[in-house]
């Protein structure tokens, strides 16, 4: 170069910038939702939360940060939220015995654990036409969420037929009506 002369440079800024828009990913598996943010080529940080929900399937994308139709850089930071399903509530059974059922039933759904209440009804010579007689689990047994409780509610004492013991001597009555149970 002689000297005096005027010289030009450029100096390069490298390639465009690779930009692409984030997909919805909502619904996919984790594994299936990081293969494709792995084919993006952007070299992006997946960060995995987990977050409870009922209303979407165990392992899936719940929602990302970004949303869906973001521009996505390289190196950017993607959140996915993992669904890990229903949250799993745990508390003692609480006792219901010799409670009235409509007593009863309001203590269990106090819970907050969407129980599964299912009624039986049995003999029982002690507690009142009604009330429940036991419980399964028992009380102080631990209950989960959308677990089944069985409730006894007692129809009474079992009632039994009185032998006829019409036309026969007060000894033999006696005897009849003790060997069918009765005092």
């Amino acid at each position: 170069v002689v000297e005096g002369t005027k010289l030009i440079a450029t100096v390069s800024l490298g390639p465009v910038p690779k930009v692409v828009k984030m997909d919805n990913l909502v619904g996919m598996d984790e594994t299936s939702a990081k293969n494709l943010l792995d084919s993006y080529d952007l070299s992006l940080n997946i960060v995995v939360e987990e977050e409870h929900t009922e209303d979407v399937e165990v392992g899936k994308v719940i929602r990302t940060i970004p949303t869906d139709g973001k521009e996505l850089n390289k190196y950017d930071d993607v959140v996915l939220y993992i669904s890990a399903g229903p949250e799993i509530n745990i508390s003692a059974m609480p006792n219901v015995v010799d409670k009235e059922l409509e007593t009863a039933l309001n203590i269990l759904n106090s819970q907050k654990l969407d129980l599964d209440i299912k009624t039986e009804e049995v003999f029982d010579s002690e507690i009142e036409r009604g009330r429940v007689a036991k419980t399964d689990p028992s009380s102080g047994e631990q209950l989960k969420t959308g677990q089944t409780v069985t409730l006894y509610v007692s129809k009474g004492p079992e009632l039994k037929k009185v032998p006829n013991v019409v036309g026969m001597d007060i000894e033999k009555a006696k005897q009849k009506i003790a060997n069918d149970g009765f005092t």
